[in-house]
């Protein structure tokens, strides 16, 4: 047992606890019976992540900077519930172009059932392969009472695997987005060519979307936040992004597909409008730029 460590027996808190511990660090409540249901409904721990912008930095005590509101903590994660919203709405779309052009593109030349063939790809481990046809098998197996993949193996006996089109319905963006980044040089620009951009360029995007789709899609913070993993800018974004491991970074490559996927999108006008609904959040908190509006880029 390691000699540093000690059991936990923190003992759990109420709702009124949890309040008076807030205000003795020095938060105020303006409704405090508004602030109970709150706390009831999101939860207090879910909220934690929310005081530590508005606490004092470097305090043993967690001291609240003098005059933060829990109302004024309680905004923050409202915009970021709704940024995650209009994120993963994004992505959604995003990830069913990659799916749809990667399954496309490859079974037109090679066959519906290319993914399983080795030669397609390139990994540095040898064994990385036969690992990824077990996870395929593992998907198959979660989703066998699918009812497109019930009428196949219903109707076919061969081969194993299902066509592309329809394996392409329960892969993850993860996983999707990992194929992509496996497969050979030519292949990935055949791949990248619908999109515009470049493809060791998608690569990077498609991996780095991948978290913040996971980010969204659990309900973690996104806002104030600093990737584990910084996609790569283009050349011409490079002038306007100042902080690559924020979420303007994201936004840029989000927007950035998306003109390409379906050019008469408004997520730009969402942005914009959600932004200014909640215009009290510190836009560099996300890498927002101060003149991120007037960039020709946003429309």
């Amino acid at each position: 047992m390691d000699s540093h460590k000690q059991p936990f027996n923190k003992p759990p808190s109420g709702i009124d606890e949890h309040i008076s511990l807030l205000k003795s660090r020095g938060l105020q409540f303006l409704d405090e019976v508004s602030a109970c249901d709150s706390l009831k409904f999101i939860g207090y721990y879910k909220l934690r992540g929310y005081f530590i912008p508005f606490q004092v930095h470097g305090d043993a005590e967690h001291a609240f900077l003098q005059g933060t509101t829990f109302e004024k903590i309680l905004e923050h994660y409202t915009f970021d519930s709704e940024l995650r919203l209009l994120t993963l709405k994004a992505l959604e779309q995003i990830e069913s172009a990659l799916k749809a052009v990667l399954s496309d593109v490859m079974c037109l030349k090679f066959g519906s059932t290319w993914y399983i063939e080795e030669k397609f790809f390139s990994y540095s481990d040898r064994f990385a392969h036969l690992d990824y046809l077990i996870s395929v098998r593992e998907d198959l197996q979660t989703h066998k009472k699918t009812q497109f993949l019930t009428h196949y193996y219903n109707k076919y006996n061969e081969p194993e695997f299902p066509p592309s089109w329809m394996i392409f319905q329960i892969l993850s963006f993860g996983a999707s987005s990992k194929l992509f980044k496996n497969l050979k040089t030519d292949y990935q620009k055949g791949t990248a060519q619908p999109f515009g951009f470049d493809h060791v360029l998608l690569a990077s995007w498609f991996e780095s979307l991948t978290v913040t789709r996971n980010i969204c899609a659990h309900h973690s913070r996104l806002y104030n936040l600093t990737f584990s993993r910084s996609p790569k800018i283009a050349d011409e974004h490079k002038h306007f992004v100042i902080k690559s491991g924020k979420f303007y970074a994201q936004a840029i490559i989000i927007f950035a597909l998306l003109k390409k996927i379906n050019p008469s999108n408004t997520w730009n006008l969402e942005l914009k409008q959600l932004l200014r609904t909640h215009s009290t959040i510190p836009l560099d908190w996300l890498g927002f730029p101060d003149n991120w509006e007037t960039e020709k880029f946003w429309g």
